[in-house]
């Protein structure tokens, strides 16, 4: 797999902005410098727009970054079995894209999520942590923002429904339900299984929403980063 064939959207990407086989993917992450989103009040909510989040190197081991996750996510803080092994598309991407920018380790791998033909897989790495699909489709984040809840997938392309836009991402322990909204449509809700969800829509996407700790969590979507 090569960045040399990424069909680019109009997103910058965040961490890493990865295709297999013609399939646009953008990486995304609320808030404008990559770090931690302060908490609201109780009851009150959060709204950001994505921007590109500037990152840099932070020193944290995998160890220490494992370490740091398994607080917030339970999917990571289970002992890793057979079926976590990453199949050789993912893991071509994890060693090929992720390995050397971000440290990521395939033998932290988790299999989070099984939906809809789709099988999802978090990867930390060295300050960092990645979803990739069995295709070989994903991207990276840092972890602070995975912890803060600031990471999902906008997919579009090959393995995805003419028109259709895939979204999946990974949220911190006790996030139940992810919401989307879309433009002159219903709100769309998605279960969330080990930390992680994943949702289809034909509709314009236009916002993401998850409650937790009696606050909410929106990230709007600019129209320039999906093709319909």
């Amino acid at each position: 797999m090569s960045l040399d064939n990424t069909r680019l959207k109009g997103l910058a990407f965040a961490a890493a902005l990865l295709c297999a086989g013609g399939a646009a993917v953008s990486a995304l992450a609320a808030g404008s410098g990559g770090g931690e989103l302060h908490a609201a009040p109780p009851g009150r909510s959060e709204l950001h727009t994505w921007k590109p989040p500037q990152y840099r190197a932070n020193g944290l081991s995998g160890a220490q970054t494992l370490a740091t996750l398994t607080h917030r996510f339970g999917a990571l803080a289970r002992a890793r079995g057979a079926s976590d092994t990453l199949p050789q598309y993912a893991a071509e991407t994890v060693g090929a894209d992720f390995a050397l920018p971000f440290g990521a380790n395939p033998a932290l791998s988790r299999r989070v999520l099984v939906r809809s033909g789709t099988v999802m897989y978090v990867v930390p790495g060295r300050g960092f942590v990645c979803l990739v699909t069995q295709a070989g489709v994903g991207s990276c984040v840092s972890a602070a923002d995975a912890v803060a809840g600031k990471f999902f997938v906008l997919e579009q392309g090959q393995g995805v429904p003419r028109g259709d836009t895939r979204l999946y991402g990974f949220v911190p322990n006790g996030v139940r339900t992810v919401s989307l909204s879309t433009v002159h449509g219903p709100t769309v809700h998605v279960q969330v299984r080990d930390n992680a969800w994943l949702l289809e829509t034909h509709r314009l996407p236009a916002s993401i929403r998850w409650n937790n700790l009696g606050r909410s969590i929106v990230i709007r979507i600019p129209r320039a980063s999906v093709q319909m």
